[in-house]
C-alpha cells in the first residue's frame, strides 16, 4: 500500500511539474538564474516591441511639434499725433516686431498715394524717404521740408493677411515768432539791450530760432564781442533771448526773429 501511494504521489508530482512547464511556453521565458512559476488559468504576459519612430522626411528620423510663427505687429510706442513746421522736417516712427518675410509700406491717406515700400520711394516728390536702420525693427516716413499741403493722415501698413496699419496724424503749421514789449526800444549807449521772442510751435528745435539786424543775421561771433543768446523750450514754445552789452549806435536798428 505505501509503495502504492508512493507511486501515485510521484505521478502527480510528475504531473505537475509537467503542467508548469508547459504553462511557462505560453509566457516569457523566466530569466537565467530566476524561477518563475505560473499558475493555471493566469493569463500569459506577451511581450510587445517598441513602437518605431515615425520618419516626417527623409532626412528626420522623428516627428517634430509644429513650429508656432508669430504674427507681425506694431510696437505702439510712438505718438500718433505729429506737429510740424513748415519749411522744417519731421520723422513719422513705425516700430514692426516679428516681421519676417512681410513687407512695410507708408501711404497717404487722403489720396492712397503709396509714397514707400521696403526701402524704396514711389513718389516723385524726393522730400519723402523711408528710414531703416539695418536689421531694426524701425520703418520711419522722413518729410523734408514740411509744406501745409503735408498734413493728413498717413499709415503705416504691413502686407499680412488681413493687412495690419498704424495711422499717424501729421498737422503743419506755420511758425510765429513775436517779440515781447514795445515796438521800440530805447536804450542809452553803453547800457544792456535785452530783447526776447517766442515762438509758439513747442516742436520747433531751440537751435532754429535766428535773429536779424536789418537784413543781415545778428553774427555772434563778430569782434564787437558782448553779443549772446539764451534759448530755452518749454511746453508752450521756445523762447530765446539776444542780449547784446555795452551798446553802441552801430546797434541801432529794426531786429526780428524767425
Amino acid at each position: 500500500m505505501a509503495a502504492l501511494c508512493h507511486s501515485f504521489l510521484w505521478r502527480f508530482f510528475a504531473l505537475i511539474v509537467f503542467v508548469q512547464q508547459s504553462t511557462s511556453v505560453l509566457g516569457s521565458p523566466p530569466p537565467t538564474g530566476e524561477s518563475s512559476i505560473m499558475s493555471i488559468g493566469e493569463t500569459p504576459t506577451i511581450a510587445r516591441p517598441p513602437p518605431r519612430p515615425i520618419s516626417m522626411s527623409s532626412g528626420s528620423r522623428y516627428a517634430e511639434p509644429p513650429r508656432v510663427v508669430e504674427r507681425p505687429y506694431f510696437d505702439d510706442v510712438s505718438p500718433r499725433n505729429i506737429t510740424a513746421v513748415v519749411g522744417q522736417s519731421t520723422t513719422l516712427n513705425c516700430r514692426v516686431k516679428h516681421l519676417g518675410d512681410r513687407t512695410v509700406s507708408w501711404m497717404r491717406k487722403r489720396d492712397l498715394h503709396i509714397l514707400t515700400s521696403n526701402i524704396f520711394t514711389y513718389t516723385g516728390d524726393g522730400r519723402f524717404g523711408v528710414i531703416h536702420p539695418e536689421s531694426s525693427d524701425e520703418w520711419n516716413l522722413r518729410v523734408e521740408y514740411v509744406q501745409k499741403r503735408d498734413a493728413g493722415i498717413y499709415e503705416c501698413q504691413v502686407n499680412t493677411e488681413p493687412k495690419i496699419n498704424l495711422a499717424i496724424m501729421l498737422n503743419v503749421e506755420a511758425a510765429q515768432a513775436n517779440i515781447w514789449g514795445p515796438e521800440d526800444v530805447y536804450v542809452k549807449k553803453g547800457s544792456t539791450i535785452s530783447l526776447t521772442c517766442s515762438v509758439n510751435i513747442h516742436s520747433t528745435p531751440p537751435g532754429s530760432v535766428l535773429w536779424y539786424q536789418g537784413a543781415s543775421v545778428v553774427d555772434f561771433d563778430s569782434p564787437r564781442g558782448g553779443i549772446s543768446l539764451e534759448t530755452e523750450k518749454t511746453e508752450a514754445g521756445t523762447t530765446s533771448k539776444l542780449l547784446v552789452t555795452k551798446a553802441a549806435l552801430t546797434d541801432s536798428g529794426n531786429y526780428t526773429c524767425v
